[in-house]
């Protein structure tokens, strides 16, 4: 899904960021929308993403939802997002 289409989601899961060189990038979040309004504000924590969006823009990447999660408690929710991501 193309970036628009990823800020209207609102959902706990594991994402993958693909970029045109191949680079990809996994992450977990409790709200994917959210997530990305971090992206968009603030270039980084991990130095390969941050100059991957530097380098084709946050637009130009594909963006997948691995896998949804639907936990009730919070602790389990992280749980699950944490051992999804490395999965």
């Amino acid at each position: 899904m193309n970036l628009e289409e990823a800020k209207k989601c609102n959902c706990p899961c594991v994402y993958c960021l693909e970029f045109p060189n191949g680079m990809k990038y996994v992450g977990k979040t409790k709200s994917l929308s959210d997530r990305l309004k971090l992206y968009l504000r603030f270039n980084g924590v991990n130095k390969n993403l941050s100059a991957a969006i530097a380098e084709f823009g946050f637009e130009s990447a594909d963006i997948s939802i691995l896998s949804q999660v639907e936990c009730r408690d919070k602790v389990d929710l992280d749980l699950c997002l944490s051992i999804l991501e490395v999965k």
